[in-house]
């Protein structure tokens, strides 16, 4: 048997040991670091509590691996870690950061655990968004949040220690026996608690909702949502991340608004900005970015050609500008725009397969004005009530002097109250 070192050809195509970053893609290296890298510690996390330290260095490895660090040369990190770390609409990258986890293995003998700490830490926090449904009440009137205001032990004066009591020991046939306790609560929570109307169910068991998540059922994405750090949105950040886009475009133009481009972001885009009468004279490039996306659009093609098309310019002009200073092309603006008018045709036909466009500029334009009759689909959705309140839908026909109707009420929580018909 014939031996090779690596990298060695199987059926026509090489093969490497491990990850190569110069034959991965920006876009290519954000999905190993998103659904590999990250996911890899996630269930040590789960049973220890590092220090902050060693997070740190994964997170500097992850960084050197997605701007294309290698060993024999180091390259320009243009954004810090936690900026990469936020939402789309946040102005980041959509990674996640890394977060000490509530551990399960404690070492309980020494008194002193510091994963023990870190879960009391966060408790109070963790209360606060997991509300007890109301069935038989065997829920623990003091230490349990069914009020969706908390444990109601928090209320009571200093000193106060209540013994524990289930909310069944308290609402007897429905008749609420204080036993002078009532007297230490706020005005607001014992009014809240009247609001309620609290009528226990023998046969229904007491269910736990996650208040976070719209379905009440717990998911780590909901929980890492309330313990990271949330920057204010913007609109124009959620238009630079376009799905039909590739992620290598987009990540080019969140880098020229951020001035993480070694050259003026004001020399992007202005080549096309004459076709739509938009004003791109000494302006930023956010500025630009700003003009075009508010421009008032006729059809939904016109709408999907102003959100793809400073993208795609702007990549194909900074793809020509590195070709001219690296490599050995010349500055040609036809072939740019011509290259420009291709991308942008390829996801008009990915979204509209029916239209049958030249790829030339002429012909890209004329789509801004034609006239195309499209079936709008409003998706309607039901919002819960706020808590402690009820909802009633109804809704009714008359056809040939026949005339019907019916409506449901549900809870805060989706739940079915009544449903009623009217014939």
């Amino acid at each position: 048997m014939e031996h090779k070192e690596f990298p060695i050809k199987y059926l026509g195509c090489p093969l490497y040991v491990g990850w190569h970053t110069k034959f991965l893609s920006t876009s290519g290296r954000a999905i190993l670091i998103r659904h590999v890298l990250l996911a890899l510690p996630v269930h040590l996390l789960a049973a220890i509590h590092p220090p902050k330290g060693v997070l740190n260095q994964i997170e500097r490895m992850l960084a050197r691996f997605f701007w294309g660090n290698s060993e024999e040369k180091k390259r320009f990190h243009w954004a810090s870690w936690d900026k990469l770390c936020m939402p789309y609409a946040e102005g980041g990258d959509n990674f996640r950061k890394l977060q000490r986890s509530h551990p399960l293995i404690k070492q309980w003998y020494s008194g002193n655990s510091h994963s023990l700490n870190a879960m009391c830490k966060i408790k109070r926090e963790v209360d606060m968004h997991i509300l007890w449904k109301i069935g038989k009440g065997d829920i623990a009137f003091w230490f349990d949040n069914w009020t969706n205001l908390g444990p109601l032990c928090n209320f009571l004066p200093e000193g106060r220690n209540p013994r524990n009591i289930m909310l069944s020991d308290v609402i007897v046939n429905d008749q609420s026996w204080w036993g002078g306790w009532d007297c230490l609560l706020p005005d607001h929570v014992m009014g809240t608690i009247e609001a309620m109307q609290i009528r226990l169910r023998p046969s229904v068991q007491d269910t736990l909702v996650w208040t976070v998540n719209e379905k009440g059922v717990f998911s780590v994405a909901s929980t890492w949502n309330i313990f990271r750090k949330v920057k204010r949105q913007s609109w124009i950040d959620s238009k630079t991340w376009q799905k039909q886009v590739p992620f290598k475009m987009c990540f080019t133009v969140w880098r020229a608004l951020r001035d993480r481009l070694p050259t003026d972001a004001r020399n992007i885009s202005r080549i096309m900005c004459g076709a739509k009468g938009i004003p791109f004279t000494r302006v930023s490039f956010r500025m630009l970015l700003v003009n075009w996306w508010k421009t008032k659009t006729k059809n939904p093609v016109e709408a999907y050609l102003i959100n793809c098309l400073p993208i795609v310019t702007a990549w194909k002009i900074w793809k020509a500008r590195c070709g001219v200073k690296y490599g050995s092309e010349r500055l040609n603006v036809r072939r740019t725009t011509s290259l420009i008018c291709f991308s942008i045709l390829q996801i008009i036909n990915s979204q509209f397969p029916k239209f049958n466009t030249k790829p030339i500029w002429s012909s890209i334009c004329h789509l801004f004005n034609i006239n195309i009759g499209f079936k709008k689909t409003i998706i309607t959705k039901w919002n819960k009530p706020p808590a402690f309140f009820v909802k009633l839908n109804s809704d009714g026909s008359c056809k040939n002097g026949l005339c019907g109707g019916g409506g449901v009420i549900r809870d805060n929580l989706g739940c079915l109250i009544v449903a009623f018909t009217i014939i």
